[in-house]
């Protein structure tokens, strides 16, 4: 018995550095998704990093002490992760959002692994590369305007078959793609709400055009989210 705690003493500073790196890497990307108001922020991200070197320093000490293989442990935070990964991911109105806050909450567990491991220098490199892409290419998707930005469109009017045929010519000659449409008749008006992805700037001009169609009596837009 007294061997046993000898054992753990002499391991207790290599392995609570590796858990303070887990908890420090995992806080450095949570507070990038917070500045970016996404989900995954800092406590969230903290304690995915934290957790992941805690089962790989487990699995690392049963198997020391008890035999056994020390992957076993390790094995099941992929499965789990992918269950948390799952839930970041929403999918309302025809899009899919939340990808990039999956894939983020997939990479933070791989960097707490890492630490949890000893693999230290690894962990800090792949933090700075996810830092490095959550940041840079995001500036570089709005600088190049590769990303759509998705909004909801309402318009009224008095015929559903008229706005629809108006509608689709208004998306056809623009070059655009509907993601969704709902109709809702009443007995004085005709309420057509619809989703379009469009680059950056280009709702005002979509929305001027919109305006100009007589079918439609008023049309109003809220802007997106890009669900990253």
């Amino acid at each position: 018995m007294q061997s046993e705690i000898a054992i753990t003493l002499q391991h207790l500073p290599a392995n609570m550095s590796r858990l303070l790196l887990a908890a420090g890497l995992g806080s450095l990307i949570g507070i990038e998704r917070e500045f970016r108001h996404r989900p995954g922020g800092l406590r969230t991200s903290c304690f995915i990093c934290l957790g992941s070197a805690f089962f790989m320093l487990i699995s690392e000490v049963l198997a020391r002490e008890h035999g056994g293989d020390p992957q076993r442990i390790a094995a099941q935070i992929i499965p789990g992760i992918g269950f948390l990964g799952a839930g970041a991911i929403l999918r309302d109105r025809g899009s899919v959002m939340g990808m990039t806050s999956a894939a983020t909450v997939f990479v933070v567990a791989s960097i707490g692994m890492a630490a949890g491991s000893g693999l230290y220098l690894y962990a800090i490199i792949a933090t700075l590369i996810v830092l490095l892409v959550l940041q840079g290419f995001g500036w570089l998707e709005r600088r190049l305007r590769l990303k759509s930005d998705p909004a909801t469109y309402l318009a009224v009017g008095k015929d559903a078959a008229a706005m629809l045929t108006a509608l689709n010519h208004a998306v056809e000659s623009r070059r655009q793609t509907l993601s969704y449409v709902r109709c809702q008749n009443s007995a004085e008006s005709v309420l057509l709400e619809f989703g379009v992805s469009l680059q950056p700037g280009q709702q005002g001009t979509f929305l001027s055009g919109l305006r100009e169609v007589p079918e439609f009596k008023l049309v109003t837009y809220t802007r997106g989210g890009n669900g990253s």
